[in-house]
């Protein structure tokens, strides 16, 4: 199905055309596999309602091995750093394994992949599919050696994972007799789901929660005006994203004309927060609470934030007659950056719309805390000036 505009998509929701999502690989990738963060999370809203939640056995599969390949790599770095620490320090006891034992819980790499999977799909309600039972082999070697979408030139074989889950997902949608929104950045799968006739693609996991959950648009003007505003929730909200910059990890690069550099990036300050105009706001969560009668509402939104970030810059030269590096001194220096994140926020808006109208800030965050920072050319020789260049 080509893709369709907000409206349409929201039009096919309203008629009951479009009954249940699903997500690829990718975005659980894209999202570094926390299935506990609030977008994610965002999914447990479906678990009581008519919406479903539909997963490939296949992105599943995927899904697992990458949580299995992120804890090994995790544990072998827990490992190698305590370790370190131990010898540094001179300890003895606790022993490292002592330590190990309470990190794992004396869990495998393998045991803790699926213990948080199973725990994702039960939380969701997820449905998860029989790839291989939904499709026979004929249906897919028709499409890879007519290379038809997902199957394309060059490397076939490596589609054969995509082919299976968007055939199973295609075939679930006939079985339902609706469509199915598919969210996914994946130039196959947009290229697949452009020739069906039953499924619908959305680039980005915010903007599909968002259409779904269909939360009235005066809302995303109202939580701006908050965020900007001077009420103590507000100024409690720009508090926490402050707090989150600090906490920013970046790997800072650069090309040298001579001599070599040692880069390290210190905590970030804040200096300012540019908001985004409304139509950026996605609603990924919006229901009442009938205790109080509030709404709680999860929103995602870009913001660019002016940073100002302590690089220190160790400086060597190599030693063709020792062939070994030469450390010259070095110098700290700080970098201006701008820094283009998405915030996902939780409120609690009591008496909406009257005089009475309480924003109640709960928490929030950026959904990514790692960034790569470029600085310009340095030549260890001359004086560079300029903000984003290393001076010597």
């Amino acid at each position: 199905m080509p893709k369709l505009s907000d409206r349409e998509m929201k039009e096919l929701l309203a008629e009951g055309k479009l009954t249940a999502i699903s997500i690829d690989t990718g975005l659980f990738d894209e999202k570094r596999l926390q299935l506990n963060s609030k977008t994610l999370r965002a999914f447990t809203i479906l678990k009581e309602g008519p919406f479903d939640f539909i997963l490939s056995g296949t992105v599943a599969r995927e899904v697992l091995a990458h949580l299995k390949n992120a804890a090994v790599v995790s544990l072998n770095c827990a490992r190698k750093g305590i370790g370190k620490a131990l010898r540094t320090f001179d300890t003895h006891e606790p022993q490292g394994a002592w330590l190990l034992e309470k990190i794992t819980h004396g869990k495998t790499c393998e045991e803790a992949a699926n213990a948080c999977l199973d725990q994702y799909i039960a939380d969701t309600g997820c449905e998860l599919l029989d790839d291989t039972i939904l499709i026979d082999t004929e249906t897919l070697f028709e499409s890879y050696f007519e290379g038809k979408p997902p199957f394309g030139p060059g490397k076939k074989k490596f589609e054969f994972p995509d082919a299976l889950a968007l055939f199973a997902l295609e075939r679930k949608a006939v079985d339902r007799g609706a469509g199915i929104m598919v969210v996914s950045k994946d130039g196959d799968w947009g290229s697949f789901c452009e020739a069906s006739e039953n499924l619908y693609l959305v680039p980005e996991i915010e903007r599909a929660l968002a259409l779904i959950m269909n939360a009235p648009p005066m809302l995303k003007k109202t939580i701006l005006a908050w965020a900007q505003g001077e009420e103590d929730g507000a100024a409690a909200l720009r508090a926490s994203l402050e707090a989150a910059v600090r906490r920013f990890d970046f790997q800072v690069m650069v090309t040298t004309s001579s001599g070599m550099c040692d880069l390290t990036a210190w905590a970030a300050t804040p200096k300012d927060l540019t908001w985004p105009d409304e139509r950026c706001v996605d609603i990924i969560d919006y229901k009442h609470i009938e205790e109080d009668e509030s709404i709680s509402l999860t929103v995602s939104l870009p913001l660019t934030v002016a940073i100002e970030v302590p690089v220190e810059v160790g400086i060597s030269l190599w030693d063709d007659i020792d062939k070994k590096s030469v450390s010259i001194g070095g110098r700290t220096i700080d970098v201006d950056q701008e820094i283009c994140a998405t915030i996902t926020a939780s409120v609690n808006i009591r008496s909406l719309g009257t005089k009475d109208e309480d924003i109640i800030f709960v928490e929030a965050d950026f959904d990514d805390n790692w960034f790569e920072m470029y600085l310009d050319e340095a030549n260890v020789f001359v004086h560079l000036s300029g903000k984003t260049k290393i001076e010597i």
